[in-house]
């Protein structure tokens, strides 16, 4: 388990380091300044008492395992344009989800889908590079291997994931992350959150007012983080590989 731990770190510092020095040598001082005023921090660490919570109603209640476990019989299919409403949960307490509505900017050939909430891609703050680049890093190649992308960089390491919505690719969702950011300091960069690999049924009683999207979805930051820009895209690809 060490040696794994230590991969992924070696992989994460690579993706961050490898695309910033690119940046580093082109950006503008006052942007480069810009950046520095905040900085990504993983937000996982947020969300264990609710998953936590679940598991051990769960224990509990065994004959809840397989209840409503599969709630779809066919992948998503998802294809550029679709739009979806996913449930993404604010972080800042009383924690709650709300309704992202989002359109499908990217389709991955092997491993994921990428949405981008509408907002954000109205106001310009993620662009079709950025997906494609996002696209491109999970599916295929990153600076510390051009032959292989995070998806089997990190399958190869830790094994294969989960599939309850009977897709095998991942989707994930690039919005406005609500954790209380005020315009300097740390902002959450990205989450996972288990409770989606749970179906709505199961989650009713384990975890009432709670809701689930019963898919393999993890959430990225477009605002403060910017992945217009080669370092917050960095942050971006980094987070990337740590919550998948």
């Amino acid at each position: 388990m060490a040696r794994q731990a230590n991969c992924l770190v070696v992989l994460l510092f690579t993706l961050q380091v490898s695309t910033a020095q690119d940046f580093f040598h082109s950006a503008r001082p006052q942007a480069r300044k810009a950046e520095a005023e905040s900085y990504p921090v993983p937000g996982c660490q947020l969300l264990w008492k609710e998953e936590a919570e679940v598991q051990q109603y769960l224990s509990a209640h065994p004959e809840l395992r397989t209840v409503g476990k599969i709630s779809r019989t066919s992948a998503w299919g998802f294809n550029v344009g679709d739009t979806h409403s996913w449930w993404a949960t604010n972080l800042v307490p009383p924690q709650s989800e709300y309704s992202v509505p989002s359109t499908c900017r990217a389709v991955g050939a092997k491993y994921c889908y990428v949405f981008v909430e509408d907002s954000l891609w109205i106001s310009g703050r993620v662009n079709q590079a950025a997906v494609d680049s996002i696209v491109a890093a999970f599916d295929s190649r990153t600076p510390a291997n051009p032959q292989k992308g995070i998806y089997e960089t990190d399958v190869q390491t830790f094994g294969d994931p989960p599939d309850v919505d009977n897709d095998p690719k991942i989707i994930i969702l690039i919005l406005d992350i609500k954790d209380g950011f005020s315009g300097s300091g740390g902002y959450t960069a990205g989450y996972f959150y288990s409770l989606n690999e749970y179906s709505q049924q199961q989650v009713d009683q384990s975890s009432p007012g709670r809701k689930t999207n019963n898919a393999e979805i993890y959430y990225i930051d477009g605002n403060p983080g910017n992945l217009t820009s080669a370092p917050g895209l960095a942050a971006a690809t980094s987070t990337t590989a740590h919550e998948f």
